[in-house]
């Protein structure tokens, strides 16, 4: 392979750090940190409130490292929690009346820094690369566990009737183990 393919997994990993530390850097006056904007923007996009667990799995955290931040937007009054109606074991977070002018001010800064950075480039080429990463997006989600030995490959599961591919664990919704797209 060329050193451009080679390079590719590096440079998309490199394209998506640097990406969420500008609009960090951007977010900063406001007092957010991707952690935080992360979390306000997933809920927004959920309709104003999602259950605790919804959110930790959107956001591709466990529920214990999202407590620390759902604290710090309840401080601030841009989130409340609430037990949810079917499960009161179960927390319901919700964006506040105050939340919508921070969604908005989230929503300009990541729209316009997206604008900022492609603009200028060929909307053809665009389109096929954001093809080729939703493409690979698909492929890492369907991708098997790996085996108990940690070498990676398809699990399978034996019988009389032969071997199988074993099915994946991976219940999570399509899209949501992928970061933000900004």
């Amino acid at each position: 392979m060329s050193e451009s393919i080679d390079l590719f997994g590096a440079r998309v990993m490199g394209l998506a750090r640097m990406w969420r530390a500008e609009i960090d850097r951007r977010l900063e006056p406001l007092g957010l940190s991707e952690a935080r904007w992360r979390a306000v923007r997933h809920l927004s996009r959920g309709g104003g409130e999602l259950t605790q667990t919804k959110l930790a799995e959107r956001l591709g955290i466990r529920g214990p490292t999202l407590v620390g931040q759902l604290d710090l937007l309840e401080s601030d009054g841009w989130v409340e929690r609430v037990n949810a109606p079917h499960d009161r074991r179960s927390k319901v977070v919700r964006l506040t009346a105050n939340a919508p002018p921070l969604v908005a001010k989230i929503d300009t800064v990541i729209v316009g820094l997206r604008r900022e950075l492609l603009s200028g480039m060929d909307e053809e080429a665009l389109r096929t690369c954001s093809a080729v990463i939703a493409d690979l997006c698909e492929r890492l989600q369907s991708l098997p566990p790996p085996n108990p030995d940690g070498s990676s490959g398809q699990r399978t599961v034996g019988g009389a009737g032969g071997t199988r591919r074993a099915p994946s664990p991976r219940g999570a919704e399509k899209g949501t183990s992928v970061r933000d797209r900004g």
